[in-house]
């Protein structure tokens, strides 16, 4: 509950501090993060955890994080921009130049939640008047039938990182006519060493 309060007050008002992450902003040398992000599993939901490059964490779990997040299927659902079969959605956060790193994450799977087995840093860069695409975040969990009650419990955990940035920035073009060009940062997830972030699902 206390990680929900955290993430409510991100995203509405901004938990101001010296190294806090503004994912709304407007200067004149603001640039934009485009990304997606999605899932075939429901109930589904997970959030990625990204700050100023270097940042040591500030106390509060989660405090002045810059968050990318889905849900996918139940109650709070979001509302997803494609559906092929795979349901999901396009992200435009304006920041502020510099370099920022996707650090942590969450997963939940119903009532159970995942966290990253070790540390992690997935880094990208934000220039002036230019849109930085760091890829498509497809959340995935695999499970297996426990044959209790029907039961089912998660074996894997895991994110596939791929490059979709034809359907992305198109769909980023229909909320931003005036996109700034943009340039491609997916990032090679087989440099991270985290099985958690993987270039293709598991067989």
């Amino acid at each position: 509950m206390n990680r929900l309060i955290i993430l409510f007050c991100l995203l509405l008002t901004g938990c101001a501090g010296a190294n806090s992450v503004n994912s709304d902003y407007h200067g004149e040398d603001a640039g934009v993060l485009v990304v997606s992000e999605g899932t075939t599993a429901s109930p589904f939901t997970f959030m990625l955890h990204y700050r100023i490059a270097g940042e040591a964490p500030a106390g509060v779990y989660g405090e002045g994080d810059g968050i990318i997040s889905y849900t996918g299927g139940g109650l709070f659902a979001d509302t997803p921009d494609f559906s092929d079969p795979e349901k999901g959605r396009v992200t435009i956060q304006h920041l502020k130049p510099g370099t920022y790193e996707i650090y942590d994450y969450e997963i939940y799977n119903g009532n159970v939640r995942f966290s990253p087995t070790k540390y992690f840093s997935i880094q990208f860069t934000i220039r002036p008047n230019q849109t930085t695409y760091i890829g498509h975040f497809q959340g995935t969990i695999r499970t297996q039938d426990t044959h209790f009650l029907g039961l089912q419990i998660a074996l894997q955990r895991y994110f596939v990182v791929t490059d979709t940035q034809d359907r992305d920035v198109k769909i980023a073009r229909k909320k931003e006519p005036n996109l700034p060009p943009v340039v491609n940062s997916v990032p090679d997830v087989s440099k991270i060493g985290l099985p958690e972030f993987r270039a293709t699902e598991i067989p």
